[in-house]
């Protein structure tokens, strides 16, 4: 890790993450959105990368936003939107397989000129607060997944 990033790959493709150890939220800034505001081939020119959903599970922004839209709020005042997508995630030399994490399909930073990252939150919930949120942490999936 450096810099508060860390690389790790999601399907094949390596992504720089912001760490983020208060929260359990972890998103991947997906490709087809931020081409869609920057123009074609813009990722490349990031820190941290876009995930692109590879050619053996397609998807796109229009069937990504008929998803639920989940939303995480920052005391700035901004706010990144996601949805929910199934992995595969390198660790060493293991593959885990069916790891949800989230897609980012909006955020208010680009509105300002601030480039949205790449989050993990490796925070681990506890089982009330699990049961309240709809969507697993990132640090709990690993765990289950032994």
């Amino acid at each position: 890790m450096k810099h508060n990033m860390v690389e790790m790959s999601f399907d094949g493709q390596p992504i720089n993450l912001f760490v983020d150890s208060a929260s359990f939220m972890s998103y991947l800034r997906y490709g087809g959105w931020y081409e869609s505001i920057y123009g074609p081939n813009s990722c490349k020119d990031l820190v941290s990368g876009c995930y692109f959903c590879p050619p053996t599970d397609p998807c796109d922004l229009a069937s990504l936003r008929t998803r639920k839209i989940h939303s995480v709020k920052y005391a700035e005042g901004r706010e990144d939107e996601f949805v929910l997508r199934r992995v595969s995630l390198w660790v060493g030399k293991r593959k885990v397989e069916n790891i949800e994490i989230g897609l980012m399909v909006g955020s208010t930073r680009i509105e300002s000129g601030a480039q949205p990252l790449a989050m993990l939150g490796p925070a681990h919930l506890t089982p009330e607060t699990d049961a309240e949120v709809d969507m697993p942490s990132f640090i709990g999936q690993l765990v289950n997944a032994g």
